[in-house]
């Protein structure tokens, strides 16, 4: 992976490329979770390569390439989601997610006994990915971004402190408040 970096520092796009290659999934994958939508994931990750591009000269090698990738897909999210609410204050808002339910939040289609076992499990799979979701939308911006940089990306706590530029501390306490709320949240959805 270094020499991948070092050769696209010195101006090579076939290690340029290959770098998009490993990390595009995800880069992609990150940028879908904070956006929630696909073609909004799919303008971040655009931005985020070129940020790259055009900032992997001055990439000091202090951090680990993949740690300072993080960083620029949260900030390229985040710069995203703030021209999104900008655009649309003042407007009728309407829901970006054509690829998820329509349904009002919390509302839980109930898989009748005659459904067969597998689609039965499947379904609820389903619909506890999407009371999650919805949870996860409800949580702060930070706790958010730590909850899925942690728990969807395997990073370690050093790691998110890295990526977040904070301490292990501060990103604790932002794990602990995000698990408190999440509880909170769905406690309902337990049998």
């Amino acid at each position: 992976m270094l020499r991948l970096v070092a050769d696209a520092q010195k101006g090579d796009t076939t290690a340029f490329e290959q770098l998009v290659f490993l990390h595009r999934d995800q880069v992609y994958a990150i940028a879908y979770q904070m956006t929630r939508n696909a073609d909004d994931a799919m303008d971040v990750t655009q931005d985020v390569f070129i940020r790259l591009f055009r900032a992997l000269p001055s990439f000091k090698g202090k951090a680990r390439f993949a740690t300072w990738m993080h960083r620029v897909v949260l900030n390229c999210a985040m710069d995203h989601l703030r021209h999104e609410k900008r655009h649309r204050s003042g407007k009728l808002e309407m829901d970006d997610d054509s690829n998820e339910a329509t349904d009002p939040p919390g509302m839980i289609h109930r898989v009748s006994a005659s459904t067969p076992p597998p689609q039965r499990k499947a379904a609820d799979a389903q619909q506890l990915q999407q009371c999650v979701r919805e949870a996860l939308r409800k949580l702060s911006s930070k706790q958010r971004q730590v909850f899925i940089l942690r728990y969807y990306h395997d990073l370690s706590l050093l790691e998110v402190a890295e990526v977040m530029r904070s301490t292990q501390g501060t990103i604790k306490r932002h794990l602990f408040r995000a698990h408190e709320r999440l509880k909170d949240i769905l406690k309902d959805l337990r049998p």
